[in-house]
C-alpha cells in the first residue's frame, strides 16, 4: 500500500483497485458530458455508453416490467482495462486496477483528465473528494487449513468464547471521522469468499477516506488535498497491518 517516498516500498502491493472520486456540485447535461468524453477519449482505447433500466412490478398481472433505458454516463478504459474513467452528469469517477503502478503515475493521470475535463464542461465546482483503495492479502494455508486473523491484522472481529470451532470467515465496517483534514474514514474489512487463489486464505482491507466541508476552490489546493488523503490512507493502512502482513508483499 505505500506507494510514495515517505513510505516503505512494497515489491508486491496488495492493491487490487485504487480509486478517486470527486462529486460535483451541480449536475450537467448529458451534451456536456459526451463533449468532454470526446476529448477523453484520445487516451482510451475503448469508450462505452451506459444505461440504467428501472423495473417495476407490475401489482395486477404479477410481473416485473422494465422502463425505458435512461442515460447514466460514459465509461472509458485502457487498452488492458486496467485504466478506468467514468464520466457522469454529477461525477468523475477514476479508477486503477491491479497491478497498481504507484501514487505518482495515478495522479498525473488524474490531473490530466481533470483538466480536459474542466475545459470541455466549464464545471470545477465540487461538492465532494473521495478516494478508495481496495487491498487484498493473499495467506498461505497451512496444515489445518486455517488462519488467525490477528496474526495479519490490527484490526478484525472479537468473538467470545462459546465452544465454537474455529472462524469460517467474517465482514465488518468502521465508520469514525479522522483527527486532521476533516475526513471521514470508512474501513471494510473481512474474508473473501471463495479466495481467488487456491491453497490460500484472503483477507480484504478496504480504505475509504472522502471529505465533504471546506472543500478547495482552486486546483492547487485540490491536489494538496489529495496528497494529504493519501498519506493519511497511508497511515491507516499501516496501523491496520502486521509485520507478518509485511511480509506477504515485501
Amino acid at each position: 500500500m505505500a506507494d510514495g517516498d515517505d513510505w516503505e516500498q512494497y515489491s508486491k502491493p496488495p492493491i487490487t483497485e485504487a480509486a478517486v472520486q470527486f462529486q460535483l456540485s451541480s449536475s450537467l447535461a448529458q451534451s456536456k458530458v459526451e463533449k468532454a468524453a470526446k476529448k477523453l477519449a484520445k487516451f482510451y482505447e475503448f469508450s462505452d455508453e451506459e444505461h440504467v433500466t428501472e423495473f417495476r412490478l407490475n401489482a395486477k398481472t404479477g410481473k416485473v416490467e422494465a422502463g425505458n433505458p435512461d442515460w447514466l454516463g460514459r465509461k472509458l478504459n485502457s487498452k488492458d482495462r486496467t485504466d478506468i474513467l467514468l464520466l457522469r452528469t454529477n461525477s468523475l469517477l477514476f479508477s486503477r486496477l491491479a497491478p497498481y503502478q504507484g501514487w505518482s503515475e495515478f495522479q498525473a493521470r488524474i490531473e490530466r483528465d481533470w483538466e480536459v475535463w474542466r475545459k470541455a464542461t466549464g464545471a470545477s465546482s465540487i461538492s465532494r473528494v473521495g478516494m478508495r483503495y481496495i487491498n487484498r492479502l493473499d495467506i498461505p494455508l497451512g496444515p489445518d487449513a486455517t488462519v488467525n486473523v490477528d496474526h495479519y491484522l490490527n484490526v478484525g472481529p472479537k468473538f467470545p468464547d462459546v465452544g465454537a470451532l474455529a472462524m469460517t470467515g467474517f465482514s465488518m465496517q468502521v465508520r469514525r471521522p479522522l483527527a486532521a483534514d476533516e475526513l471521514d474514514l470508512i474501513l471494510n474489512t473481512g474474508t473473501v469468499v471463495p479466495p481467488p487463489l487456491v491453497g490460500n486464505a484472503s483477507l480484504t482491507l478496504d480504505i475509504d477516506l472522502s471529505r465533504s466541508r471546506d472543500l478547495p476552490k482552486g486546483e492547487t489546493e485540490l491536489w494538496t488535498l489529495l496528497n494529504a488523503m493519501r498519506s493519511h490512507k497511508n497511515r491507516v493502512f499501516e496501523a491496520c497491518i502486521t509485520p507478518a502482513a509485511r511480509e506477504l508483499f515485501s
